[in-house]
């Protein structure tokens, strides 16, 4: 099996991508009406549980859909999941960076005005979180790819 990365860019489908992506989405708004508790903490902070399950599941659900619509062996199913969980991973980083870094300005902004410290909130940042979740979103996503193919198979067949 030779993969390199011509192979790889014409094993990738842009449409199936999009829809898993459109799939991977959803599955947020339908997640916080049904596990809102479980996600979500009553002071509006994403639980553990929210961070180790949600973003994954997103990415295994989009990456089924992305292998069922369009995968002919299960290299194309990892190839498009892989794909999905990494640009999952691209846009929460920016939106996840970008929320943080608001967060630290207004902290910061706060304890200008309160002269207070800013390093508990500095503290309270889990490090080895922030490194394992996006390999687990990408991980996910080529599961996801490889069940649905796997899935596919016996109706295709």
């Amino acid at each position: 099996m030779n993969l390199d990365l011509d192979s790889l860019n014409k094993k990738i489908n842009i449409l199936a991508i999009f829809t898993g992506l459109f799939v991977s989405f959803l599955i947020p708004v339908m997640g916080f009406i049904i596990y809102g508790d479980t996600i979500l903490s009553g002071s509006g902070q994403i639980t553990p549980m929210g961070y180790m399950f949600f973003l994954p599941s997103m990415a295994l659900l989009g990456g089924l859909l992305a292998a069922l619509l369009k995968s002919e062996d299960f290299v194309d199913g990892l190839v498009n999941g892989g794909f999905l969980g990494l640009v999952i991973t691209i846009i929460m980083g920016f939106v996840g960076g970008t929320l943080i870094l608001l967060f630290m300005l207004f902290m910061g902004n706060l304890s200008t005005l309160f002269a207070t410290s800013t390093t508990s909130v500095q503290n309270n940042i889990n490090f080895m979180r922030i490194i394992l979740q996006p390999f687990l979103i990408i991980w996910s996503g080529m599961l996801g790819g490889l069940v649905g193919y796997m899935v596919k198979v016996p109706f295709v067949r």
